[in-house]
């Protein structure tokens, strides 16, 4: 683990989590990563030979910036608790940005991944290790199945994560029979993991535009205020570009970016007309490169100002 200060208040380190580990199962180690009131803390669990568990704590006082490297055949669940963070593979064919609630599923592979975490939100989050080899048996070769393919990623929306992930990992008990309870709640985790990514690759939205649209249509909703691609978007559904621009060309008549320049513009209107926030604030959050672009945009369509627009509602 290496630390290099930077411009300004963030440090560009080099991390290798394993170097971090606790050698003997049901160990709790706690690791301040820099020094100072503004350093990213880590609490890691050695939950099995098979599984650990490190809770994370970027605070907002400062950004964070890392290089992450890990073994070829770890994978990893992310379950994010408050703020975001984004993870970039090295060969930058997208940029995951993983916010509060949402869980992420990967393999890494051998290349490092670029994290940042913005002082502006800071990010908290559980982040589960799993070696496959170490694990039993059928568990082993669902995963090494699921997760054949290095670089990709999964966005998950399993409905009661914290049951199965969260409960007390953390706590100071570290009983053989507690962990007995923590490897329980980790087994179910990756079950239910599995299950929602089989559903995923075994879903044929080739002979379904509508379904595919709607999923295109969620994902962008999520990524508004993201600089998103064609490439991105298909990836995302594990879909070819091809087939994403035919479906949306059937569906609804118009281009993926036809339809995401609409979402974008309807959901400016919604808020400069129900909300009192900036017009940059929402130029942002809605994806405009700035906020005389969404000006230009509103008066091309209502005729009038965005502000005269805002008065003539109230």
């Amino acid at each position: 683990m290496e630390g290099n200060p930077s411009a300004g208040r963030h440090i560009t380190m080099f991390i290798e989590p394993t170097q971090l580990w606790p050698r003997d199962t049901g160990t709790l180690a706690n690791i301040a990563m820099t020094n100072g009131r503004d350093a990213q803390r880590v609490n890691i669990l050695r939950i099995s030979h098979g599984i650990t568990a490190a809770h994370s704590l970027f605070p907002p006082e400062r950004d964070h910036i890392a290089d992450i490297r890990r073994p070829e055949d770890q994978i990893i669940f992310v379950i994010n608790l408050s703020g975001s963070m984004t993870l970039a593979p090295q060969n930058k064919v997208a940029t995951h940005t993983i916010k509060r609630g949402q869980i992420w599923a990967y393999r890494p592979g051998v290349r490092p991944l670029h994290r940042v975490v913005s002082q502006e939100t800071g990010c908290t989050n559980i982040v589960f290790t799993l070696c496959p080899e170490n694990l039993p048996r059928q568990m082993s070769l669902c995963l090494e199945e699921s997760f054949s393919q290095s670089g990709r990623f999964y966005r998950l929306h399993l409905s009661t994560p914290a049951q199965y992930a969260l409960g007390s990992l953390f706590d100071t008990g570290g009983s053989s029979r507690s962990m007995i309870r923590k490897e329980g709640q980790c087994h179910a985790l990756i079950g239910h993991v599995l299950e929602e990514i089989d559903a995923k690759r075994f879903t044929s939205y080739s002979s379904d535009r509508s379904t595919l649209v709607s999923q295109a249509r969620a994902y962008m909703a999520e990524h508004l205020s993201e600089r998103l691609s064609l490439s991105q978007i298909s990836y995302e559904l594990n879909v070819s570009h091809v087939t994403l621009t035919k479906a949306f060309r059937e569906e609804t008549g118009m281009t993926v970016f036809d339809c995401l320049r609409q979402m974008r513009f309807e959901q400016a209107v919604c808020l400069i007309t129900h909300t009192d926030r900036s017009l940059a604030e929402i130029s942002y959050d809605c994806g405009y490169s700035s906020p005389a672009h969404l000006s230009t945009r509103f008066r091309e369509h209502f005729g009038m100002a965005a502000r005269s627009w805002r008065q003539s509602r109230t």
